[in-house]
């Protein structure tokens, strides 16, 4: 009999070496590309900054993303406390900068930013402004969106010291047009430079109603822009109608377009589901989940997906590409890497832990990663992760 539990014992030890990730290879003296290569990677947490890391009296109250200086040091945007909270690069609470208000260095609905040699620049949407202020928090200068080509809904600093700022233009004259979005060059000083991409985009389509008067609906899997910065200052922008992307210059110049094989995902009945299911309505009374019948009558969905739905860039410069695929357990789990230069390096899947790495507000930070979750009680918070490949256990 013992003889059997043994046996037993002994080849669910086996089973568990042979199928059980390990994490090899440490980061050190490895490239991201080459962990890319081994087709699945671990992510391991090396750094937790939530409400625990703030002294008492200061929240978190609806943190919205994180940037880091050339020293390390931390800073997250608090859109709904309308500041910026600083951290020191061990992540030790520093200061608080900025508070509610119209006057220089103040804040209303500060909803993007980012931080580049003595900067930060913020997209302060309540005051409609744009703004620079020193990493201590001082204003430095600002401008109001006119002269802009549509309300800005990103920013992204470039390494020397340039804006690349998404704007969108909302035709509400003739709601039968698509949205059209822009990629504007800005200067340190916030001066227009130039439009470096523009895009027409159904991102929303408008019809009027008698319940509802005018309203939005939200355009289901329509290919959207997609684009990020890489460390050196190129540009990454991608339309994923097609499963294609441009590497741009610092300038703005397109100099290599890349081009990647897909099979279009078909879209099903659950999708359709799903999307609705994941819309709310404010029905004169309060917010409820779900949607009408006369916006559900109203949608059209596509035959097929998007070529992807996310890309961004790591912290080494390759190119990071979630397509859709088929297998919808896995769909945010799965990302295609691409070498800085545009080549294919590998279909990777994420084993552990089950995270969106393509979250809105992920960031790298040289070979790490920083990935913001929204806790059940709707608090936030941020872990730093170190990539590591997931290899078989050798016998």
């Amino acid at each position: 009999m013992r003889g059997k539990t043994n046996y037993w014992a002994s080849l669910i030890l086996f089973l568990v070496s042979l199928f059980f990730c390990l994490p090899g290879l440490r980061a050190e003296g490895n490239s991201l590309a080459k962990i890319y290569r081994h087709g699945r990677i671990v992510l391991k947490p090396e750094m937790i900054i939530d409400s625990s890391s703030l002294p008492p009296g200061v929240f978190f109250v609806g943190v919205a993303s994180i940037s880091f200086d050339s020293l390390g040091n931390l800073y997250f945007l608090d859109f709904r406390d309308n500041n910026i909270k600083k951290f020191d690069s061990a992540g030790k609470f520093l200061k608080i900068i900025g508070q509610k208000g119209q006057g220089p260095g103040d804040f209303s609905s500060p909803v993007s930013f980012d931080v580049v040699k003595d900067r930060i620049f913020v997209w302060d949407m309540g005051n409609r402004r744009l703004c620079a202020l020193t990493l201590e928090g001082e204003a430095a200068t600002n401008r109001d969106i006119s002269g802009l080509s549509g309300r800005p809904r990103k920013l992204r600093a470039l390494p020397g010291g340039d804006l690349v700022v998404e704007t969108e233009k909302i035709h509400f004259d003739d709601p039968k047009k698509p949205q059209d979005v822009f990629l504007e060059l800005l200067s340190p000083d916030l001066q227009l430079k130039r439009v470096i991409y523009s895009q027409p985009v159904w991102r929303e389509k408008y019809i009027r109603t008698e319940q509802f008067g005018l309203t939005n609906l939200p355009q289901p899997f329509s290919p959207d822009i997609h684009w990020d910065i890489s460390p050196d200052g190129r540009i990454i922008i991608g339309f994923a109608a097609n499963y294609e992307f441009g590497i741009y210059n610092s300038q703005g110049n397109l100099f290599l377009s890349v081009k990647h094989p897909f099979k279009p995902v078909k879209i099903t009945e659950k999708d359709k589901k799903k999307h609705f299911e994941t819309m709310t309505f404010f029905d004169g009374k309060a917010i409820r989940r779900g949607v009408p019948d006369v916006i559900m009558k109203n949608t059209e969905f596509p035959e097929y997906k998007p070529a992807y739905s996310s890309l961004m860039v790591d912290g080494a410069g390759n190119i990071l590409v979630r397509p859709f695929i088929e297998e919808e357990a896995k769909q945010k789990l799965v990302f295609d890497a691409f070498s800085p230069e545009g080549k294919f390096i590998s279909r990777v899947e994420l084993i552990e832990p089950e995270i969106d790495l393509f979250d809105r507000e992920t960031r790298w930070q040289g070979n790490s990663v920083w990935i913001r979750k929204i806790e059940p009680d709707g608090t936030t918070k941020f872990t730093r992760y170190r990539i590591e490949p997931c290899v078989q256990e050798e016998k």
